[in-house]
């Protein structure tokens, strides 16, 4: 073998394997560290989201309460006229609605899961995207006498 072929293949061996390797190493090195660094930026982000979310859920289930305990809406569900209970909680969501308390939507429900009253807004999807109805959105049957559920989607 000819003097130059060995001064190539030591040159190969000695200099561009190492140089390729590392080349390899850095990068997953690198790789690995930006996928830390976004990781750990996601999970301070969630924490806030999840505050927020919370913050607007107790909002949304006390603006619920509030509906389902009037006295007007309780005696029209005590007395099966589901138009009046409906108009009542309809009046006070868009009350609510005005000033920027309403949730997105409001579910009363018998303890079967029947929807008594269902009023709010349609949740916004993707075009093509068929929305859940409030109903759907609120899960079915509670162990209360009458369930009640209020959210905010955003």
């Amino acid at each position: 073998m000819p003097l130059r072929v060995r001064l190539s293949i030591a040159f190969v061996t000695i200099v561009i394997v190492p140089l390729a390797v590392t080349a390899v190493l850095i990068q997953l090195v690198v790789a690995r560290n930006l996928d830390t660094n976004a990781m750990r930026s996601v999970r301070n982000g969630s924490g806030a989201v999840t505050a927020v979310l919370d913050q607007l859920d107790k909002r949304a289930a006390s603006e619920a309460l509030a509906v389902a305990d009037l006295p007007s809406v309780q005696q029209g569900v005590r007395d099966g006229q589901p138009t009046r209970v409906q108009r009542l909680v309809r009046q006070h969501y868009e009350a609510a609605k005005t000033v920027g308390l309403a949730p997105d939507f409001v579910v009363i429900t018998e303890p079967t899961g029947n929807a008594i009253v269902a009023v709010g807004r349609k949740p916004e999807f993707l075009p093509n995207v068929v929305a859940p109805t409030p109903v759907q959105l609120s899960g079915g049957a509670d162990t209360s006498p009458y369930a009640v559920l209020g959210r905010s989607i955003l």
